[in-house]
């Protein structure tokens, strides 16, 4: 504010000066215009021609006064151009004015709060003041009993070091008990240092246990996963050895109505050869899943390629299954995170990944076998007579029996009356249908068949 009234100066003499030689003027002021009135033009008579001494005097008389009125316009306008030049100096000198009167207003309100500020910091200072006063009125007191605490220090100290002295020629007899001691100790550490060779050979057999516990684990696991896979082989040799014997061993036998001796095939067990059949020709989750999980079977094996036609040869057709993308590590961690796909062998007939199929409760494992077996009939994939009401009724059931997980708990589900009753229907169904297929495909008793999955026996073909 103070600059700017310093550098604020009053004009001294007017902007614009009189010059009545100027050329550039422009009318700025509406001068009355001078009238001439009841003027009229009269030609010239000989009564009233002037003499040419007046008329020229009168002439100049003219020019004078015209010449006079033209300064007059001229002199007021350059008045009137001095007076809006004053006038328009005046309005900034108030503008300045009311500038320089709003910069001492602020100035004057940042005074008053700085002013403000300064009571409350030296309010503050005050209440600092006092609490520091009394602050050193505490030190001062706390002083006092410190020195006072001091001298009961010393003197419990003087009174402690004459215990210590004791104390101290006790030790020194300790000492010599120790140093005795020590020599024992010596003796111990040796003794605990040939211990400690035997903690590390001991360490070193825990380890080998832990290791062979770990091996025993797996393998006890690995013994789970192979056992419906090994009771199946059993199964299946077992019956091939059974029909071995029915062709190749005879027997002597009587016949009392011939009245003569003749040469009968041995007989067999009629349940060997079903449980052979069934292992070889039905549906058993357990068994196909341990192909995977024990890298038997690849899923690019067992997964149908959508992009080839009909020409195009199978995969793996005649060779080796590869090993790659085995379900080995899902078994190992417990893990199951992808759906079923139907483009996979094993999942479209047991709606399952391998180890997720492994955990479901066993009459659903059960159901679903059955499924699978009356999927796999001859009888159903070669345009034969079909029973199908019985069919469609099966896997009606067996949808059925699905639906219920996980729903219906699985330490309720193989308990549950509902359940085992459908599970039930659905072997006596499947008995059926493997029967009907039995005899459609026109198979005998005890021969081996090609078309048929099962062969007749005496026993349930389940």
């Amino acid at each position: 504010m103070s600059n700017t009234r310093e550098n604020y100066r009053p004009a001294s003499k007017p902007l614009v000066q009189f010059n009545p030689k100027a050329l550039e003027y422009e009318p700025q002021v509406f001068a009355k215009p001078i009238v001439l009135a009841n003027l009229t033009y009269a030609a010239p008579s000989a009564s009233n021609t002037l003499p040419p001494s007046k008329a020229l005097s009168s002439l100049e008389t003219s020019e004078a006064l015209r010449d006079k009125l033209e300064f007059g316009i001229r002199k007021a306008k350059v008045d009137r151009r001095t007076a809006e030049a004053q006038l328009a100096i005046a309005n900034a000198e108030r503008t300045i004015m009311r500038r320089d009167i709003q910069e001492m207003m602020d100035d004057a309100e940042t005074a008053r709060m700085y002013t403000e500020d300064l009571r409350q910091r030296f309010e503050e200072v005050v209440r600092q003041n006092e609490k520091l006063v009394a602050e050193a009125e505490t030190a001062k007191l706390k002083k006092d009993q410190y020195a006072i605490k001091i001298k009961d220090l010393e003197q419990e100290a003087k009174l402690r070091g004459d215990r210590y002295s004791v104390k101290t020629q006790e030790l020194k007899d300790q000492n010599i008990r120790l140093e005795m001691k020590m020599e024992n100790m010596q003796e111990l550490k040796r003794k605990m240092e040939r211990m400690e060779t035997k903690t590390d050979e001991v360490e070193q057999l825990k380890e080998g246990i832990n290791i062979m516990q770990t091996n025993v684990a797996k393998l006890e696991t690995e013994l789970q996963v192979k056992d419906p896979l090994f009771q199946v082989g059993v199964d299946i040799r077992t019956r091939f050895l059974a029909e071995a014997k029915m062709s190749l061993w005879h027997v002597k036998t009587w016949d009392k109505i011939s009245g003569e001796y003749f040469l009968k095939k041995h007989t067999v067990d009629s349940a060997i050869i079903a449980r052979g059949y069934k292992a070889a020709h039905g549906g058993n989750g357990m068994a196909d899943g341990s192909l995977f999980v024990l890298n038997k079977l690849s899923r690019e094996w067992a997964t149908k390629e959508t992009k080839c036609d009909s020409a195009c040869p199978s995969a793996n057709d005649g060779e080796v299954p590869d090993t790659a993308g085995s379900d080995e590590t899902a078994f190992e961690h417990g893990l199951e995170a992808l759906k079923p796909e139907k483009t996979n062998i094993f999942e479209e007939l047991y709606h399952f990944r391998p180890c997720l199929y492994a955990t479901m409760p066993s009459k659903m494992l059960e159901a679903i076998d059955y499924e699978a077996t009356i999927k796999t009939l001859i009888l159903f994939n070669e345009g034969l007579d079909r029973p199908l009401a019985q069919k469609h009724q099966a896997l009606d059931i067996i949808g059925t029996v699905l639906r219920k997980y996980p729903g219906l708990p699985r330490e309720h589900f193989d308990t549950d009356a509902d359940v085992l009753s459908r599970v039930n229907r659905v072997k006596a169904l499947t008995e059926m249908i493997i029967l009907y297929d039995r005899r459609r495909t026109g198979k005998t008793r005890g021969a081996r068949r090609s078309g048929s999955s099962y062969q007749s026996s005496g026993e349930s073909l389940i």
